[in-house]
């Protein structure tokens, strides 16, 4: 127990309040609400209820004091080639004291895969469940990569790639199309924000967002430790939208709190750029850490978007110039693929990607009462049901345990 707190930066303290989970079956694994689990209160548990498939339940106190309350928040770990469906859409939770409710919690699924970046992605080889408009469907691309020797110079301009846009895939419920008349895009080549028109959608149903650039300059990060500050051994690439946004925080920083080091604000900046163009919302930044040694540079790059739309990247490739017109170019051969969808909590879901797909639901009961049972419905996992015994969370005050300072 001492040498996981050591590695992790924990102290031995009280916990104070707090409520714990529990329940009857052998399988139960218990973790901390800090560092990763490895500290603080066990605020949370999981049990396996079929083969692979594990249920977690976590007992969560708001922080929000305009609505104090106790939040429950089960998940569940769905792996690939297995399914799941709770058979009602809600729980039942029992104080013991008479107080008896059933809840419909708030409820979401999803999951991850590595695609070829050369081809049509489609939400749907990875959607938990059918695309549904209006329920809160997000679809994220990421990618991340390292510089060639030599680059990126101090200054140079990064040529995002064009996309286009195909209609969703079918679904139960289809999504009414998007006027692509009236909708805006946003762009310009330093990163900031101007309105632009999304193109008309051609005859074979498809739409193309041109290719964007982004302007960037290097940028020697402020030591964080040193005060005054100085300069660092991190090297940022920035723009201006990046340096507008970081003047906003300090400014509201030091009017709102200036007993603060406002400055150190500046030290933890990643720079970088933010983009939203039309349906899509463009991500990234780019950065050296450590000047006094050959670290080579590296770049992050994500795109987001909030409907379930087919979409390429024409051609998967980023262009970056310098200033003196050399040019460097990365081509983008795999992307991480992520689809989460709202949902009700008894909606089938199937597991799909190497790390399954990922069911999460929150609801609220009051706070303050000793303890509660909680009774989820049976869950059908691959086609056999299981009653799955009650949880019960009771409040704690005089524990103690391992609390962290640095994880």
């Amino acid at each position: 127990m001492l040498a996981a707190g050591a590695l992790v930066g924990c102290i031995p303290a009280p916990h104070g309040e707090y409520y714990r989970p529990d329940h009857s079956d052998p399988s139960v694994t218990r973790a901390g609400e800090y560092c990763h689990g490895a500290a603080g209160a066990p605020t949370r548990l999981a049990i396996t209820v079929a083969g692979d498939v594990r249920l977690g339940i976590e007992a969560r106190v708001s922080s929000d004091a305009a609505a104090p309350g106790l939040d429950i928040v089960l998940s569940a770990v769905v792996p690939a080639g297995h399914d799941l469906r709770f058979t009602a859409a809600g729980f039942d939770a029992d104080d013991g004291q008479g107080d008896t409710r059933h809840l419909a919690p708030v409820a979401s699924a999803s999951a991850s895969l590595d695609v070829a970046a050369d081809a049509p992605i489609d939400p749907a080889i990875l959607a938990p469940v059918a695309p549904v408009p209006g329920r809160d469907f997000r679809l994220g691309l990421s990618h991340a990569w390292q510089f060639g020797a030599d680059w990126p110079p101090s200054v140079f301009t990064m040529r995002l790639p064009a996309v286009t846009l195909d209609a969703p895939s079918p679904s139960p419920s289809p999504s009414p199309s998007p006027s692509p008349t009236t909708a805006t895009a946003t762009a310009t080549a330093t990163g900031a924000a101007v309105a632009g028109t999304v193109p008309v959608v051609g005859a074979d149903g498809t739409a193309r967002q041109p290719a964007r650039d982004i302007a960037a300059r290097a940028w020697r990060r402020p030591d964080g430790s040193a005060s005054p500050p100085r300069p660092g051994r991190t090297v940022v690439w920035i723009t201006d939208e990046s340096e507008a946004r970081r003047a906003e925080r300090e400014q509201r920083c030091r009017a709102e709190t200036p007993a603060r080091r406002c400055d150190l604000i500046a030290a933890y900046d990643d720079g970088g750029f933010s983009l939203a163009d039309g349906p899509l919302a463009w991500q990234g930044r780019w950065w050296r850490h450590d000047i006094t040694r050959a670290d080579p540079a590296r770049g992050e790059l994500a795109l987001r978007l909030d409907r379930p739309l087919r979409l390429r990247l024409d051609p998967p490739e980023l262009v970056f110039t310098g200033a003196d017109g050399a040019v460097w170019r990365h081509r983008i051969e795999k992307l991480r693929l992520t689809v989460g969808q709202g949902l009700a909590l008894d909606t089938p879901l199937r597991g799909v990607g190497a790390e399954g797909t990922r069911l999460g639901a929150v609801a609220r009961l009051p706070a303050g009462r000793a303890r509660w049972t909680i009774t989820l419905p049976p869950v059908v996992i691959d086609g056999q049901p299981h009653q799955i015994a009650p949880f019960v969370i009771e409040r704690r005050r005089f524990d103690g345990g391992l609390l962290p300072f640095n994880c």
